[in-house]
């Protein structure tokens, strides 16, 4: 949960890539809320990455974003003129934007969770390993963190040229 902010990098990257085939509010918002799950812990005492971090957790919280990102297209266009975000919101786009979001979430994770079970009802997690933990935790999120800035840094760019033509 604290480093929730770094997974919108990934998904947030090919959202601006290919703004005409992935919906990056959607992305964004997947990528995002697959951490319901911290809450549910705190709430309910469930695990703490459980069942939203399974890859038919993160399927179904895409079939919940896809409907209301859709269904309030209109007030997200002015976040995304906010952000000058050039992207073409449609129903596939958005689909595609909150599956992105949700699985690489997962993806994530799973290499730094061993408590994980992301390819549920297979128990375990085949994608942590012991050995080199560490350096794979690292990898991951310093990874997870550059493409963050790389995205902040791009939109922060593509806002000034804007401003100054």
């Amino acid at each position: 949960m604290p480093v929730t902010p770094l997974h919108i990098g990934i998904p947030g990257l090919i959202g601006y890539y290919f703004p005409k085939k992935v919906d990056i509010v959607a992305a964004i918002i997947g990528s995002m809320a697959i951490d319901i799950d911290f809450f549910l812990f705190l709430l309910l005492g469930t695990p703490i990455h459980g069942c939203l971090h399974m890859l038919i957790g993160a399927a179904i919280v895409s079939i919940v974003i896809i409907p209301l990102v859709f269904f309030l297209r209109a007030p997200m266009k002015r976040i995304k003129e906010w952000f000058k975000w050039d992207t073409y919101s449609n129903f596939k786009s958005i689909s595609l934007g909150a599956l992105i979001g949700a699985f690489s979430h997962v993806f994530i994770d799973a290499f730094i969770y061993r408590e994980m079970t992301p390819f549920y009802p297979l128990m375990g997690n085949p994608m942590w390993s012991a050995v080199g933990q560490y350096y794979i935790f690292i990898a991951v999120y310093a990874l997870a963190g550059i493409a963050t800035l790389a995205l902040l840094t791009l939109y922060i760019r593509r806002a000034v040229a804007k401003k100054s033509l």
